[in-house]
């Protein structure tokens, strides 16, 4: 049953995927971490109740989801207020969704997939700013794809993308650099990160498409739950340069 089988291997390969995706958002270079948390000294209480993020439908867009549960010292890691981890699948195509939220942008800021993903052994291939159109507005958002070290080493591709007070942004490197006008006041941050696995060079193209369709699908509906998702204008908008 070759459709069985592959299902399969792709569900295993999503519970992985999951866990990874969150342990690699807190492996970041201590160099890194310590000259970002010089810079952004706030240090606001929590913004998001824990469990605000669970209320994302398992079912949206087309796609069922799962809850992958994670050890609790990963959660605790992860820096984060609230978190989600979750796979979905939408018929053979299944995509791996974290989520980590707080009020602390030196806890959530330092931890993007370049440096995280290379610090547990991928290597970073390409990376890419996309702009997403939305049902009313724009996502601005990276692509990156990854190879884990080795002859014959697994790839896959990330979707990566923050929410500030309703904004997106593409690149936490652009949130810092309006330090700290832009995150004067900020009530809440998030990063939501969706990986999926690349089976082939032919099969790459794919992986990025179902990334994206799953991106457009959920992004509305995440910054909904976070604080003030609905109310700080322009909610679409991203002061990309």
């Amino acid at each position: 049953m070759r459709v069985t089988d592959d299902a399969a291997r792709s569900a295993r390969y999503l519970t992985r995927a999951a866990a990874l995706t969150a342990i690699a958002m807190f492996v970041a270079s201590g160099l890194a971490y310590r000259s970002l948390a010089a810079m952004l000294k706030s240090d606001s209480a929590a913004a998001i109740a824990p469990g605000t993020l669970q209320r994302l439908p398992l079912e949206i867009g087309g796609w069922r989801g799962v809850e992958v549960p994670l050890d609790k010292d990963v959660i605790r890691r992860t820096d984060t207020d609230d978190h989600l981890n979750r796979h979905y699948r939408r018929g053979l195509e299944g995509v791996a969704l974290f989520i980590g939220a707080g009020g602390r942008p030196r806890d959530l800021m330092p931890h993007r997939p370049e440096i995280c993903y290379t610090s547990v052994g991928w290597t970073l291939l390409e990376t890419e700013f996309v702009e997403l159109p939305l049902a009313a507005g724009k996502l601005n958002c990276r692509l990156l794809t990854f190879r884990r070290a080795g002859l014959g080493g697994e790839r896959v591709v990330v979707l990566n993308y923050y929410i500030v007070d309703g904004r997106y942004s593409a690149d936490s490197t652009l949130l810092r650099s309006k330090a700290p006008t832009f995150l004067s006041g900020m009530k809440c941050m998030a990063q939501v990160q969706i990986n999926c696995r690349v089976d082939g060079l032919s099969n790459e193209a794919a992986a990025r498409q179902t990334v994206i369709d799953f991106a457009r699908a959920t992004a509305d509906a995440i910054r909904e739950l976070l604080p003030d998702g609905g109310l700080t204008a322009p909610p679409h908008g991203e002061e990309q340069e």
